[in-house]
């Protein structure tokens, strides 16, 4: 399981950091088109959650 929560991690705190860092509205748009989804896959990843 932990083998599939690390990637998971690292990419949540990947765009979030981008997301800080964004300096135009074109920043943020673009960063907008990476899956949204990884948050929530990242919380089904944790122990004693159902899917």
């Amino acid at each position: 399981m932990d083998s599939r929560v690390r990637p998971q991690r690292a990419g949540v705190a990947g765009i979030r950091a981008r997301m800080d860092q964004a300096a135009e509205l074109s920043d943020v748009v673009a960063l907008e088109g990476e899956p949204s989804s990884r948050p929530a896959d990242l919380e089904a990843l944790r122990p004693g959650r159902r899917p």
